[in-house]
């Protein structure tokens, strides 16, 4: 799976995929302890960084909330 392919997914397919690797974002943040998200106003995007990953941008139609951005890089970072 790429980046691509989880960008294609609907909302609901990417939280089904997310509840087969993790219990909760909690878990994430537990296995990988220096994950944060932030918001640019500016740019209006997320960065989200999962572990030692580069961080993760997302613009505002690609992540609703700063949770769906982190659930996004964690599948990310996991899969890809």
């Amino acid at each position: 799976m790429d980046w691509f392919e989880l960008n294609e997914m609907s909302p609901q397919d990417r939280a089904k995929l997310f509840a087969e690797h993790f219990a909760s974002l909690a878990e994430v943040l537990t296995l990988y302890p220096k994950s944060y998200v932030t918001y640019d106003k500016d740019w209006r995007e997320y960065c989200a960084r999962v572990g030692q990953s580069e961080p993760f941008r997302f613009a505002y139609e690609y992540a609703d909330d700063p949770n769906d951005a982190l659930m996004f890089a964690a599948l990310a970072y996991k899969l890809t």
